[in-house]
């Protein structure tokens, strides 16, 4: 079976942030991306609500947390 690659949360910010910033330089459009999580999982790990919480406290941490101008979830 193959086993799971996984990155703490300031790896995985970096690499969003990452991926943002570049897009940003070639006036692409900024790409989305999906936060899931596990209702039952050994070892827990947290559900989608509970990632996008910590992201945001990242995001805020280096003052970047203005809310989107747009209020759709896929927007958050």
């Amino acid at each position: 079976m193959k086993s799971i690659n996984s990155i703490d949360l300031k790896t995985a910010v970096s690499h969003i942030k990452q991926v943002c910033d570049d897009s940003r330089e070639a006036n692409e459009r900024l790409p989305f991306f999906f936060l899931v999580g596990a209702g039952i999982s050994h070892p827990p790990i947290p559900l989608a609500a509970e990632i996008e919480k910590n992201c945001m406290a990242v995001a805020h941490k280096y003052g970047r947390g203005s809310e989107p101008a747009d209020k759709r979830p896929i927007d958050t």
